[in-house]
């Protein structure tokens, strides 16, 4: 018994490790774009909007139209709540 849930317990952990994201890498141009067109302003302490510091979560293709696109989010109780969080989805435009 020790040894199925010992066995399960790092499948478990493995597994949650292989899946985890990590912060993408975003060129610091781009980045200083998509938080400007997201409302953020640059501080001592990073990118903050009214409510506390953002960081780029996602960025990626989201909608298949061939250019990456970026989700910014908020931390913060005072402003979201009881989940803490907030989005802010930022799309590049073709022109």
């Amino acid at each position: 018994m020790k040894t199925a849930i010992l066995t399960l317990s790092i499948l478990a952990l493995l597994s949650a490790t292989t899946f985890a994201e990590t912060s993408p890498n975003v060129p610091a141009k781009e980045a200083s774009q998509n938080f400007k067109a997201a409302g953020f302003a640059k501080t001592k302490h990073g990118w903050e909007d009214n409510c506390d510091t953002g960081e780029i979560t996602t960025y990626k293709d989201l909608n298949g139209d061939g250019l990456r696109d970026a989700v910014i989010s908020d931390y913060s109780t005072m402003c979201y709540g009881n989940t803490g969080v907030g989005y802010h989805i930022v799309a590049q435009q073709n022109y």
